[in-house]
């Protein structure tokens, strides 16, 4: 039986790649009233490490898997950790948790982040409502700088805004871009064109020193992708991912049907 599932996921996994190489569907051509993922808007000042939420709302139809790449300004910005809100980040525990499997991964040199996140249950427990996605954790570098610093998706780039329903067409999506004000730390909590968030709670100097720590070892979540990889091998890794547990679904799909077959 392993033998099988194994000989089944390498099919998978070929079949996919060979999708690649075919045309995609824009964005726009979807067909469906767009779902909207938004990224908060909070205040710092140099040296905090703030929360900045991404959400999805206006949904229409279940997600069933999604991927996103977050752009920022490399040169005041710094992101320490990205927590899921929804998903499960271990590799054996995810499969059995009704919340599906969340991967992610960033690199401050190049100020870009990604996540993806996929129901591994062939579509039984999709996103079907607002839902907080992750939260991302970012270091205001000491700058002189003040003002606004923003985090974009490139919404016209397949690869970087994918989201797919329980069928695994594509669903349509618009974006909401986020933003960090950075100001100065005695206007921190005053009126600077843009609410504060309420519910973050600095960071002790104990726990800013830790994540610098760990950031000053590697720029990504253990685990996740090897070092050596260069943006090639990283973008071909996530395609593979969301496409492939995209593949899977029907495959494991079309396995419950043909069990169900067998029973009656």
């Amino acid at each position: 039986m392993k033998t099988k599932w194994r000989i089944m996921g390498l099919i998978t996994l070929a079949l996919f790649i060979s999708l690649l190489a075919l045309p995609r569907p824009s964005l726009a051509d979807a067909g469906q009233n767009p779902a909207m993922v938004s990224i908060g808007e909070v205040n710092g000042s140099a040296g905090d490490v703030v929360d900045v939420p991404v959400k999805i709302g206006e949904i229409t139809k279940g997600v069933a898997a999604y991927g996103v790449e977050i752009h920022f300004d490399k040169d005041y910005l710094k992101v320490v950790g990205i927590n899921p809100n929804h998903g499960n980040t271990t590799e054996t525990g995810c499969t059995e948790d009704n919340e599906g499997c969340f991967w992610s991964n960033f690199s401050n040199e190049d100020g870009f982040l990604r996540a993806a996140w996929a129901d591994p249950d062939a579509g039984d427990h999709p996103i079907t409502k607002d839902t907080d996605l992750f939260t991302i954790q970012v270091e205001v570098l000491k700058t002189d700088f003040i003002g606004e610093k923003k985090f974009t998706i490139p919404s016209n780039d397949v690869e970087a805004l994918s989201f797919v329903d329980v069928s695994g067409k594509t669903l349509s999506v618009e974006v909401n871009p986020g933003k960090i004000q950075v100001v100065k730390a005695e206007d921190k909590g005053q009126d600077q064109g843009n609410e504060p968030d309420k519910d973050q709670v600095p960071p002790t100097p104990t726990d800013k020193a830790d994540d610098s720590v760990k950031v000053d070892k590697k720029d990504s979540k253990p685990g996740l992708l090897p070092k050596t990889w260069d943006d090639s091998y990283i973008d071909t890794y996530l395609n593979i991912a969301i496409g492939a547990l995209a593949v899977l679904l029907v495959t494991l799909w079309m396995y419950k049907k043909r069990k169900e077959a067998v029973k009656n």
